[in-house]
């Protein structure tokens, strides 16, 4: 399969994401014993923007709770900290408009 180029397929199955996420997480650890870490899981879709935007979706906020849910596990286990941001935003009321900006110190 293709790439779409308005990045409208760009699905990884669920065990190779966690895979993927796993190897980024332990060689971010193995840089430095000093290296801290703090993941943030998969966001809420939001679906109908998307097709407003693109025509169709193969996202849906099903899939997406799913994969952050995976995520928060992999975390759990691998003893790393995570925010779970499926859930702060699915919580608020605005979720569908919603947005985040976050400010990386090194």
């Amino acid at each position: 399969m293709k790439p779409d180029p308005n990045g409208l397929n760009a699905h990884v199955p669920l065990l190779e994401y966690i895979q993927n996420m796993k190897n980024i997480v332990l060689h971010l650890k193995s840089l430095s014993e000093k290296t801290r870490i703090l993941v943030l899981s998969t966001p809420p879709v939001n679906e109908e923007q998307i097709i407003k935007l693109f025509g169709s979706s193969r996202r849906s906020n099903e899939r997406s709770h799913i994969y952050s849910e995976a995520c928060i596990k992999m975390c759990k286990e691998l003893g790393i900290k995570v925010i779970d941001l499926w859930t702060a935003l699915q919580n608020r009321d605005d979720w569908l408009t919603a947005h985040f900006t976050y400010v990386f110190l090194s």
